[in-house]
């Protein structure tokens, strides 16, 4: 009976064949990816440094995004620089403070320029470049977007400006 097992064709074969097939496959299925393991990893280091602090919002500056590259405070800009900029641009950062860290959790632009098709063109592009750059290296020292020079110069400015307020607080 035994040699009839080890035997390729004969039924007790087949049927253990099968059974560790089946096997493999339900562990294969249950079993979770690499990646998903590191997500669920990273989400619960997440939730635990957001236990471990408190999170806050600041609002930058708000800057003029004008056209020649200079960043100018909008309530220091007299009105033909007003006049003659693509528009205003305000950052609200969003933080969690551990000790003397800061971690920006999220950057948004409830204020940016939208006075022409094209500053609403170029801007759509460039904030979401800007946002994503800014989560990615948890500072300012951002790069320019190349033709969004001056939406980049007034971001970062604004940033600064956020994040000196809430290494005060």
């Amino acid at each position: 009976m035994r040699a009839a097992a080890r035997r390729p064709g004969s039924a007790t074969f087949e049927s253990v064949r099968r059974g560790l097939l089946v096997l493999v496959c339900v562990l294969a299925l249950t079993t979770p990816t690499a990646g998903a393991w590191a997500a669920a990893h990273a989400k619960a280091g997440r939730q635990r440094a957001a236990a471990s602090g408190k999170t806050s919002t600041v609002l930058g500056t708000t800057v003029i995004c004008n056209r020649s590259n200079q960043t100018i405070l909008w309530s220091q800009a007299s009105p033909g620089a007003k006049a003659s900029a693509w528009g205003p641009l305000q950052l609200k950062l969003t933080y969690r403070k551990t000790g003397k860290k800061i971690t920006i959790l999220n950057v948004e632009w409830p204020v940016w320029p939208q006075h022409t098709v094209r500053s609403v063109f170029i801007n759509e592009k460039a904030l979401p470049l800007l946002q994503q750059e800014v989560l990615q290296l948890q500072s300012a020292n951002i790069e320019t977007v190349a033709g969004a020079t001056n939406i980049s110069l007034s971001f970062k400015k604004s940033l600064l400006a956020a994040l000196a307020l809430a290494a005060k607080s």
